[in-house]
């Protein structure tokens, strides 16, 4: 009997070797792609789907003359599903800001009734003139969109654009919004920087060539002096007609963002808006900036003043609304050690991006300032208080929370009241920092945002409060911060009336909001109304799911308060993974 078993059951191994595994199920993705005002079918449309956890693995195809499409033989999961054509915007399905709904694919999920909304690309152009009414070459034009950012309104760069030779500038492609423009050029006849012609012009010697003097009884024969003596030649006189820039244009003729004209762009529109330049005095700054003391470093020879700009970089750019229009000329002061000069500067806001090495490592300083006349911008408090300290454990930025930027590299950063001046210092490998910093009160965090928290922090030389310090001058501070590491996921599936809710947004509010947005998380629910948040910072948060909510200031507490109640309680641990079903509200 045994011998009998062990042949069946060899018999039955074989028999199931040999035996076909079941096909895997194939599903199909459907639908049909209409035109967002008119409710018309939209043909020849180049509609793609990529798998949402590798979107390089993409399939197109185009809609049919009534607007359909479809992918077949597609084995379950979940897909990313855009669509553009000529004459219209590319976009994702039910896109909103950065979030868009996925097709779930699988059993018994309806993935074959996609109602696919395109809107029609609209058009900003115009023309730049000079004060002449002669066309600006190459000006360069700043498009920018009020919309949200950050739970917050904001108004963020949308687009770029270069004038050609007629002056003619083009921003095509634009979905429907809000809009400002910003024209900006330099005078083809400025000479760029006046005070570069002088320092150019006073390296230029005068050589005297040897002579025979002659005294004053007209006696030749007196000897000859040989003068090799090389004296620099006088600076030129400043033109100001030709030390002039152009500045910042607003349309229409405004002084600033907040007043220019907003330009409406419908679905399908062209709107103009034309610029006439005018100059302005081009802006010379002399910057001292902050320079740490180091025992290494370099010391002029003549005044024996220790010199930084061998191991201090100082830069400056023009700024608006938080984006880097030009870098400026900086050089380091001749026989000033510590100052900068940043020339051909127009009136605005100038950012100065500054960076010191220490025994640490190194830090870096950002301040904002507005400049409107030529003055002295001292970066440098005379009351500097030196930071430093260790944090436990120590942050690790995985690639995937920072996009495979920087290299998995961390940094502190101490951000003034005001917000106007940010102070960052990268952290070692050994969870250390050290930094220079004006007296003053800063909020402290990790860098990039929502991968670490401070969890809590215990100083020397200062008062703590949260994750807020308060610096004196004259005091060197010890900081022991405790990090809390983004490492849980929240996931789960949004419910409206008993059915899955497509479409919604999803917001995990902290329990104390008043950390920053950085602690806030958002997704879009998808087409079988699960989403996922991830990295999730461990703590206690309310959970909520909103239809229509894509132009909620979800960052004001105020503004989610009436959602907060039937809200879902959650308290993360680190590394947990809770799934959670929600009511749409």
């Amino acid at each position: 009997m045994p011998r009998r078993a062990s042949l069946f059951a060899t018999l039955a191994a074989l028999i199931g070797a040999f035996t076909p595994a079941a096909p895997q199920q194939q599903f199909r993705i459907a639908g049909v792609v209409v035109d967002s005002v008119s409710a018309a079918p939209i043909e020849r449309v180049e509609v793609t789907i990529a798998p949402v956890g590798n979107l390089g693995d993409a399939s197109t195809t185009w809609s049919a003359p009534d607007g359909q499409f479809v992918f077949a033989g597609l084995p379950p999961g979940k897909y990313r599903l855009t669509a553009s054509r000529a004459g219209y915007t590319q976009q994702g399905l039910d896109q909103h800001e950065g979030f868009m709904t996925a097709i779930a694919v699988g059993p018994k999920l309806d993935s074959e009734h996609i109602h696919f909304r395109l809107f029609r690309e609209s058009v900003i152009a115009g023309t730049v003139l000079d004060e002449y009414g002669e066309p600006i070459r190459s000006a360069d034009l700043f498009l920018f969109r009020r919309g949200f950012s950050g739970g917050a309104h904001t108004t963020d760069l949308a687009g770029r654009a270069t004038a050609d030779d007629l002056g003619v500038y083009r921003f095509p492609h634009l979905a429907p919004g809000t809009y400002f423009v910003v024209a900006y050029a330099k005078p083809w006849y400025a000479t760029g920087s006046q005070l570069l012609d002088r320092v150019k012009a006073s390296d230029v010697t005068i050589r005297l060539q040897p002579h025979r003097s002659t005294d004053v009884n007209n006696n030749d024969d007196v000897a000859a002096v040989d003068s090799d003596e090389v004296l620099p030649a006088p600076p030129p006189l400043p033109d100001p007609l030709r030390d002039v820039v152009y500045p910042l244009a607003f349309y229409s003729n405004a002084a600033s963002l907040d007043s220019a004209t907003p330009l409406t762009a419908s679905p399908g529109a062209t709107v103009t808006a034309d610029f006439s330049l005018h100059p302005v005095p081009a802006l010379y700054l002399l910057v001292k900036a902050q320079a740490p003391p180091r025992d290494d470093a370099p010391r002029n020879t003549e005044t024996g003043v220790a010199d930084f700009s061998a191991n201090f970089t100082l830069r400056a750019s023009l700024q608006l609304a938080g984006t880097e229009l030009e870098q400026l000329p900086v050089r380091p002061a001749p026989q000033m050690p510590g100052y900068f000069e940043v020339t051909n500067a127009v009136p605005g806001e100038i950012q100065f991006h500054s960076i010191a090495r220490s025994e640490r490592g190194f830090s870096f300083q950002s301040t904002l300032q507005q400049v409107t006349s030529e003055n002295r911008v001292d970066l440098s408090s005379s009351a500097s208080v030196s930071v430093s300290g260790s944090i436990v454990p120590i942050p690790r930025l995985s690639l995937d929370a920072n996009g495979g930027v920087g290299g998995g590299q961390a940094f502190l950063s101490l951000v003034s009241a005001d917000g106007r001046t940010t102070q960052v210092s990268l952290i070692n490998a050994k969870g250390e920092f050290s930094l220079a910093v004006p007296a003053g009160k800063y909020t402290v965090n990790f860098l990039p945002p929502a991968f670490a928290h401070v969890a809590s922090m215990q100083a020397t030389g200062a008062e703590v409060s949260a994750n807020s310090i308060t610096l004196s001058p004259g005091t060197s501070v010890k900081l022991n911060i405790r990090a809390l590491q983004a490492d849980a996921t929240v996931s789960g599936t949004a419910i409206k009336n008993g059915h899955r809710c497509a479409g919604a947004m999803i917001v995990l509010v902290p329990e104390d909001s008043t950390q920053g947005a950085a602690l806030f998380h958002r997704d879009q629910s998808d087409s079988d109304g699960t989403f996922t948040l991830s990295p999730i910072l461990p703590g206690r948060y309310t959970l909520l799911a909103i239809e229509n909510g894509w132009d909620l200031e979800w960052s004001k507490l105020s503004v989610l308060f009436p959602y907060l109640a039937a809200g879902v309680p959650l308290e993360v641990k680190p590394g947990a993974s809770p799934s959670v079903t929600i009511k749409v509200q």
